[in-house]
Formats: C-alpha cells, structure tokens, sequence
C-alpha cells in the first residue's frame, strides 16, 4: 500500500537526491528513497547481527563442545 507523504530535506539531500535521478538509475524521487530506506534497514539489521555475535564471543569457548555430537542432534532435529 502506498501513501503520500511530505518531508523536508536540507540542501544536501536534495542534492543527492538529484544526482541519483541524474544518473537515470531511478525513475522518481520515490525510488530513491526507498532505496535509502532498505539500506536503512540492512544496517540496523547489520548492527543487531554484530551485537549477538559479540556477545557469543564475549560468552567464551565452550571446551566440552562436541561437533559430532552436535551435528548429530541437528540431524535428529530435522528428520
């Protein structure tokens, strides 16, 4: 569903806005940004991802982890 909205941009904006719609890679303002807003998307994805991994790395190194028995209940998991 699509809805029309207003939004100020500062002259900077504007002026990135015109040289994509300059290079004819999109058709309309409305292309570009929803461009820009899937980028925005991937990276705040991109930041939750890096913080679960640094939080398993903070976690530490389980010395009892067994790959075979691992892999093993995966297995078993998805029969």
């Amino acid at each position: 569903m699509s809805k029309t909205i207003k939004v100020t941009l500062d002259d900077h904006c504007n002026k990135v806005i015109q040289t994509e719609l300059d290079s004819g890679e999109y058709e309309g303002v409305s292309d570009v940004i929803h461009e820009a807003l899937i980028i925005l998307e991937k990276k705040k994805a991109m930041a939750r991802l890096d913080t679960e991994l640094q939080k398993g790395i903070d976690s530490g190194f389980d010395h009892n982890f067994s790959f075979p028995e691992w892999l093993k209940s995966v297995k078993q998991r998805y029969k």
